[in-house]
C-alpha cells in the first residue's frame, strides 16, 4: 500500500512538472517576434514566376497559358509564406506554437484563411522560418483588372 501512494505521489508531482514546463512554453511566446520573411514558390496558372521581375520576363507561351485561364475566370496562385519566428536568446524557456489561424489579407481584402497545425517549438536565440503553403484565385478579390492582377503576381515574386 506503501509503495502504491508513494508511485502515486511521483506520478503526480512528475504531471505536475510538465505541465508548468507546458504552460512556461505557451507564456513564453508572448516574447516570440514573427515577421513575414518572403514568399516562394509563386505560380501563376501553372506557370513557375521564379525570375520574373517584369511582364516581358513572363514569355509568349507562358503569357498565353495565363491568359487562357484568366479567360475562364479561373486564375490559381499558389506560393509559399515564409514568417520568420525569433524567440529572443534572453528567453530561458523554449517557446511552443501549438496551430495557429491565420487569414491573408490582399489590398485590405481578406482573401483566403487556413491554419498551421505543426506543433513547433522555438528555442532561445535561435530564428525559425515558418512556411505556410497558400493557394487562392485573385480573381475573386478583383474584379477581374488585369493590370492589378499582374502587379500582384510582380509584388509576389519580388
Amino acid at each position: 500500500m506503501k509503495r502504491t501512494r508513494i508511485g502515486a505521489a511521483i506520478l503526480i508531482l512528475t504531471m505536475l512538472g510538465v505541465g508548468c514546463a507546458a504552460i512556461e512554453q505557451f507564456v513564453a511566446l508572448r516574447k516570440v517576434d514573427f515577421n513575414l520573411d518572403g514568399v516562394s514558390g509563386l505560380s501563376v496558372a501553372g506557370v513557375d514566376m521564379k525570375g520574373v521581375r517584369s511582364y516581358e520576363d513572363i514569355g509568349f507561351l507562358n503569357l498565353a497559358r495565363i491568359a487562357s485561364a484568366s479567360g475562364t475566370r479561373s486564375l490559381p496562385v499558389a506560393f509559399q509564406l515564409h514568417v520568420m519566428a525569433e524567440n529572443p536568446a534572453d528567453n530561458s524557456v523554449a517557446a511552443r506554437l501549438v496551430g495557429l489561424d491565420w487569414t491573408l489579407l490582399l489590398d485590405d481584402m481578406e482573401t483566403v484563411s487556413g491554419s498551421l497545425d505543426d506543433d513547433i517549438v522555438l528555442e532561445p536565440g535561435q530564428p525559425r522560418d515558418i512556411g505556410m503553403s497558400i493557394q487562392l484565385d485573385p480573381i475573386d478579390f478583383f474584379d477581374g483588372n488585369a493590370r492589378e492582377l499582374g502587379e500582384l503576381a510582380l509584388a509576389l515574386a519580388n
